[in-house]
């Protein structure tokens, strides 16, 4: 069984995922089907206008119910996310100067779900993510204490 298998089974964390990698759109019944098993959905600001065309406008709101959050990254901006009727946005409280942010993204998915994991919650997870993300820009920069960068 593959990875992918396994997390479907357990049911515990799936992500929609934000882009064809052909020309071909998804079809808007599997993204929903996703979206609607899904406990966490992360995806950048550019990816949004996709989103809104394969899931329909006001998608992020029906999908964040109680048990659902819905995260949009922003980069430099920070996030902004949803659960269960409320809307946060977090923004970092000090800037990297990037020269590359390749990996930024899947380190941001891997300290939100970490702090989820371990029971945090929407706020937490989040700010957890963008300090993971921020760690990860810091090193390639070569600045290995915040504040620095």
């Amino acid at each position: 069984m593959s990875s992918s298998e396994a997390c479907a089974r357990c049911g515990r964390l799936e992500f929609v995922a934000s882009r064809a990698t052909t020309t071909a759109k998804p079809s808007a019944n599997a993204s929903c089907a996703l979206a609607r098993r899904a406990e966490i959905i992360v995806y950048s600001a550019h990816e949004a206008g996709f989103l809104g065309e394969v899931l329909g406008t006001g998608w992020r709101e029906e999908a964040a119910r109680p048990d659902v959050l819905v995260v949009e990254t922003r980069g430099a901006d920070g996030a902004s996310f949803w659960q269960a009727g409320g809307h946060g946005r977090l923004r970092p409280d000090a800037t990297v100067d990037v020269t590359d942010s390749t990996g930024a993204g899947d380190r941001f998915c891997a300290g939100l779900l970490a702090a989820r994991i371990s029971g945090a919650g929407a706020a937490a997870a989040v700010r957890s993510g963008m300090a993971a993300a921020a760690a990860l820009l810091r090193e390639r920069a070569g600045c290995f204490e915040e504040g620095c960068g």
